[in-house]
């Protein structure tokens, strides 16, 4: 059954290069929508794999999309930017990745990293419950697991298998986890 995806994007030409990239790649596109809200909506009612989700919309932005998207069904979001500013708060909202326009076959190896750090948030969220905050912890889970990537010259799913051990094995929360990877960071101790 192939992954099963929604195009959020209000300039048609955008959107429509989307469609034939992912058709391309053999991605089932299920939706297309103009504004924050269509987008919302859709995900609501088709239940993508996937949402391609511009930064930037009528009605609401893809940034209040992606967060009302995380709070209402398990959809991981990859947002498509103008430029690569919008990483954090792309994260903060709920988004797995990002690729910036226009975007080309390299799309393929986004949507799979994205894929995976979506099973590591829905670890979050199913360990922390809330939205709100599984939404705190992976912004402050993926800083971490950035931190352990250059500190460690190690993988981004080293990376992040690492924090979610470092949390087991001190019986902590992932957030606690990470909040002590950064601080360690912030200080200049690469010790662990």
């Amino acid at each position: 059954m192939p992954y099963r995806v929604l195009i959020a994007d209000d300039e048609l030409l955008v959107a429509m290069q989307l469609q034939h990239l992912m058709v391309s790649l053999g991605y089932e596109v299920v939706g297309s929508a103009r504004t924050g809200k269509e987008a919302v909506d859709l995900c609501r009612t088709q239940r993508p794999d996937l949402a391609l989700m511009d930064a930037r919309m009528p009605e609401m932005d893809g940034l209040a999309a992606t967060r009302s998207i995380v709070e209402m069904c398990p959809t991981c979001v990859i947002m498509v930017v103008g430029s690569p500013h919008f990483e954090q708060a792309a994260a903060e909202a709920g988004a797995m990745a990002y690729v910036v326009k226009p975007a080309g076959p390299d799309i393929a190896s986004v949507v799979e990293t994205a894929r995976k750090r979506f099973r590591c948030f829905q670890d979050i969220r199913n360990q922390v419950g809330d939205t709100n905050e599984t939404l705190k912890t992976w912004g402050r889970a993926w800083l971490a697991v950035k931190a352990l990537m250059r500190e460690k010259g190690v993988s981004e799913d080293e990376a992040c298998d690492e924090l979610k051990r470092s949390a087991h094995e001190q019986g902590v929360s992932i957030r606690v986890a990470a909040e002590q990877v950064l601080a360690r960071s912030q200080s200049g101790d690469g010790s662990g």
